[in-house]
């Protein structure tokens, strides 16, 4: 089975987000320009949000396997049944 990028639930514990390793690359180069951007601020909160934007860059690079720094926290090992087809939608 392939998890897909996307919101998962693993029993009751609260929803997260997975996302795939190759889409984790595109998603670091969105955020690189993004950071790029950013002005040079002395805001507070401009300043935490450019502190989170490359938490999240340095999140999403350990999931590159030819990268230094790549590491797994969690290894889950998925049925090979179909995924759950009672998904939920709330808006």
């Amino acid at each position: 089975m392939r998890l897909e990028t996307g919101v998962v639930q693993c029993g009751d514990d609260w929803p997260g987000i997975f996302i795939r390793g190759d889409d984790a690359f595109a998603l670091v180069q969105a955020l690189r320009h993004v950071q790029c951007a950013l002005p040079e601020s002395a805001d507070f909160y401009m300043k935490l949000s450019a502190f989170q934007v490359d938490g999240l860059v340095k999140l999403l690079l350990r999931s590159n396997t030819h990268a230094e720094g790549h590491a797994v926290d969690q290894i889950v090992h998925l049925s090979d049944s179909a995924p759950s087809t009672d998904a939920k939608v709330r808006g």
